[in-house]
This record gives C-alpha cells, structure tokens and sequence, in this order.
C-alpha cells in the first residue's frame, strides 16, 4: 500500500524507485556489477570501476541534496528478504 514511482529522475541521476509520500529512493543494486563488499572486496572489472564511481557520485548527490536513499544487494533480496522488510518497515514507522 505504499506509493512508489519506478525510474525516478532527479537533474540527471536515475533512481529505480522513489517512494512518494515517503520521500525515499531506494536503489536495487546487483551484487556482480555494482561490487557487492560481502563478495567483492574491490570493484576489478572495468564495468564495476564504472558502477562503483557512479554509485558513489549518487550517493554523494543525494546526501549533498538531502535525499534519503536507500540501497537494496541482490543478496539481500535472494537470500535475506527480512533484512529487506525490517528496513522498509521501519520508513512507515517514521512516516
């Protein structure tokens, strides 16, 4: 029952949800291309360098911005989905 807005642009950074009456982005980031820590340590390919720089700028973007954002691994979603509603259960509480 949460409102939420898929591929939402703010200037020219990319989100994939914002979440509207919570005024939240969340970022689901897939734990190959974007490096996840828990399996790579360091981002070695060219395609993670790229994402993890890019990342890293669109965090920096939101914090600068005061966007609250919250970023989603692959892991998480495949093995700890828990984790995953404890942490959105917790937006609604502060709504």
């Amino acid at each position: 029952g949460v409102a939420f807005q898929e591929e939402y642009v703010i200037k020219y950074w990319s989100f994939d949800f914002y979440l509207t009456d919570l005024h939240v982005l969340i970022e689901v980031d897939g734990d190959y291309y974007h490096s996840n820590p828990k399996f790579y340590p360091e981002p070695k390919t060219k395609t993670q360098k790229i994402n993890h720089y890019r990342d890293q700028k669109k965090n920096e973007f939101c914090q600068a911005n005061h966007h609250a954002l919250i970023r989603i691994w692959e892991d998480d979603i495949v093995n700890n989905t828990e984790k995953i509603k404890c942490k959105l259960k917790k937006l609604l509480t502060f709504e």
